[in-house]
């Protein structure tokens, strides 16, 4: 194996950063060290049935770290879903060298061996499609560090070059769960986080508070599955105890059926009453994305609450209070800090608010990007501005280094992080700034 893998990597040196080659090395050389030790031990069934069973075992414990480190999740179901997908598989490899070979000589042939592999191929589709659906089919780890990754490593070196370790694989396996598991509940249970993901023009925001997490906005499908959960994967986050909907668009909040789909959330705070009769001026897309998140919440059987305009919800240490249900505008207190939330708010809006609402002192002001008036940002006067969008309105922006306010913005920082200690900071690592809010 060392041999073949080394001439490979003279043909492509460049294949050594490569995923694929890494964890198709790393279970080639599960099966060869571990599989027939694992075959020895259950020699009580039948030799065919034994080696079914230990090749994806062999191939998931050396495997099993590298994913951790890339992904930060762990597929609780790959086990058995291997070992009953390896007679299709089969079926379906064979059957497919066989048709290429006919097709070479009879592309008619080919075509008609091909098309037997219909079934077992859809078959194969949907027992992962089946297992991926069931609760709990993806745990959230976090992210590992390098020195956790070498170190699972050498724990299952030392599971195979010491025998007396041999019958005590349960000890490795519990010393192993224990270095990936315990620091995370470690870091999770102190840690105070509030982040403004990067997600182009839709502002979403999650708050994690010692355990307990809340998700502002959800954005579209693909925010959801490219920047939304897998930031909740690297952070360790299986479930979402309070969600809020501000979003009235459907594009802004058709993010929440896949989200619901990946993640239980506990309480789902909406702006929009799904449990409210439909009016006849709503559309066919405000329609169809009103009715798919409803079953979708009912699915997972969360708590469902419609925000009350005025009322102040608490979430842990987070308290919120709804000034306007569209554009939304909300208002947020975070620990010891006012953060006020706009929407997409026009020139008319923003006089009358600035006229006729008197917000308490803040420190963060979180728009979309767009032009504010002057006598607005007189009359909010905040320290710092976020705006989730790619661009920010030139002559805003001015305004707020006239202000002397501390300005961030997505498509400039990324997602843009703030604890209590160590105060904001951004993710793109060549212009980070930390700054102290007052």
């Amino acid at each position: 194996l060392l041999l073949a893998a080394t001439l490979l990597l003279l043909f492509n040196p460049l294949w050594i950063w490569d995923l694929g080659f890494q964890l198709s090395f790393l279970a080639t050389l599960g099966l060869l060290i571990t599989a027939p030790g694992i075959i020895q031990r259950l020699d009580w069934l039948p030799p065919a049935i034994a080696s079914l069973v230990a090749v994806p075992i062999a191939a998931a414990v050396w495997t099993l770290p590298l994913q951790l480190y890339v992904f930060q999740v762990v597929a609780s179901y790959s086990i058995p879903v291997s070992v009953i997908a390896t007679p299709l598989i089969s079926i379906i490899t064979l059957g497919g060298i066989v048709s290429a070979l006919a097709g070479l000589i009879w592309p008619t042939a080919g075509s008609g061996l091909a098309w037997l592999l219909y079934y077992p191929t859809h078959g194969l589709m949907g027992l992962v499609e089946f297992f991926n659906q069931l609760p709990g089919s993806s745990v959230a780890v976090g992210k590992i560090s390098l020195g956790q990754l070498l170190f699972l490593y050498g724990l299952i070196a030392l599971a195979c070059l010491i025998k007396w370790l041999h019958p005590r694989w349960w000890l490795i396996s519990l010393v192993a769960v224990t270095v990936v598991v315990l620091p995370q509940w470690q870091q999770a249970s102190k840690l105070f986080q509030v982040t403004v993901l990067a997600t182009g023009n839709n502002q979403i925001l999650v708050i994690q508070d010692q355990g307990q997490v809340t998700l502002v906005n959800s954005g579209n499908p693909d925010t959801v599955r490219f920047t939304v959960l897998p930031f909740l994967q690297k952070q360790g986050i299986n479930d979402i105890n309070w969600a809020v909907a501000l979003d009235k668009q459907p594009q802004l909040r058709s993010g929440w059926v896949q989200l619901l789909g990946s993640l239980p959330i506990e309480t789902f705070y909406d702006n929009t009453d799904l449990q409210r009769p439909l009016s006849q001026g709503q559309n066919w897309n405000d329609i169809v994305t009103r009715n798919s998140i409803a079953s979708a919440v009912a699915s997972r059987e969360a708590n469902y609450q419609p925000i009350p305009v005025g009322e102040i919800l608490s979430f842990g240490s987070t308290s919120i209070e709804l000034v306007n249900t569209e554009p939304p505008v909300l208002l947020m207190r975070i620990i010891d800090q006012n953060w006020l939330l706009l929407g997409d708010l026009k020139p008319g809006f923003q006089k009358q608010l600035a006229k006729t609402i008197r917000f308490p002192e803040l420190q963060v002001l979180w728009w979309s990007g767009k032009s504010l008036r002057p006598e607005f940002l007189d009359a909010l006067q905040p320290k710092i501005a976020i705006a989730s969008s790619n661009v920010v309105d030139a002559y805003t922006a001015k305004l707020m280094r006239n202000a002397k306010m501390t300005l961030y913005w997505t498509g400039r920082d990324g997602a843009i992080q703030w604890t209590p200690d160590g105060g904001f900071k951004t993710t793109v690592e060549d212009i980070e700034i930390d700054i102290d809010v007052p």
